[in-house]
Formats: C-alpha cells, sequence, structure tokens
C-alpha cells in the first residue's frame, strides 16, 4: 500500500496572506463602527449576510440587521470598549478570515463587562469585498 504523495512544485500554492481589499474592508468596517451609523456601515455587509450575536442567535439579511442595528452594534462602539486584531488568513476562493478580540463589552444588560471573539469572512461579491459572516462568541476568562 502506497501513500499518497504531496502535490509537487508546478501545484499553485495558497497565499500566505489575505487580499489588500479584504484587509482594508476589515480595518474600514472596524472603524466604521465608532461612528456608529447605519448608513455608513449597510455597504460592508453582503444583501445576504448572517450575523450571529452572543446569545446564539441568528439573523440574516441587511434587512435585519438594520432593526437590530442599535442592538447588535453598539456595545462594540462604545468609548471604553477596545479590540484587537488577532489575526486574518486567507480563505477558500480568495475570501478571508479574521478574529477580533473585544474587550469591555457590555451586551443587552449584561451586570459585567465581558471579552467577545468576533469572526469575520469576507469575499468579493461584484467588485466590492463584503462581510458575508460575522460571528460574536462570548470568551470566558481562565
Amino acid at each position: 500500500m502506497e501513500l499518497a504523495k504531496a502535490p509537487g512544485p508546478s501545484s499553485p500554492k495558497a497565499p500566505l496572506e489575505p487580499s489588500r481589499g479584504a484587509i482594508a474592508t476589515l480595518d474600514n468596517f472596524l472603524a466604521g463602527l465608532k461612528w456608529y451609523n447605519w448608513e455608513q456601515l449597510a455597504p460592508f455587509f453582503a444583501r445576504k449576510i448572517q450575523f450571529v450575536d452572543p446569545t446564539g442567535k441568528r439573523w440574516i439579511g441587511r434587512d435585519e440587521l438594520e432593526k437590530q442595528f442599535e442592538v447588535l452594534f453598539a456595545p462594540y462602539a462604545k468609548k471604553n470598549v477596545t479590540f484587537v486584531l488577532e489575526g486574518a488568513y486567507p480563505g477558500p476562493a480568495g475570501s478571508a478570515v479574521a478574529s477580533i478580540l473585544w474587550e469591555s463589552v457590555t451586551f443587552r444588560g449584561e451586570a459585567t463587562r465581558s471579552m467577545h471573539r468576533m469572526t469575520v469572512v469576507i469575499a468579493e461579491e461584484g467588485e466590492d469585498w463584503v462581510i458575508f459572516l460575522l460571528q460574536v462568541t462570548p470568551v470566558v476568562a481562565n
């Protein structure tokens, strides 16, 4: 029995970093969160965006995000909330996946401030880079 051989040097290599367009979209979106304005943030999202909030509830499409904009995004726009980009990586078919760690977030009246990890998937839609998935997970400190 033989094991499959690794592809030779002629096979295409995956990029080591995500596209500049994807990174620019991510940077502009994160800066835009402080503006706290739906009209300025809406273009960053795919029409069929999926947003999973820290409670696990899924919101689909720009219309749902617009209706719940203050509830979903205000916690990240507050003055004392900070974030660290943990990393951005190339994904399949030219997409990019980023992980952002948010500190001092209060979501839906939580008694204490907490940390959230926001995972973002960005891909091309037409000629623009947009966010297709945004998932927020509470982080439990060890």
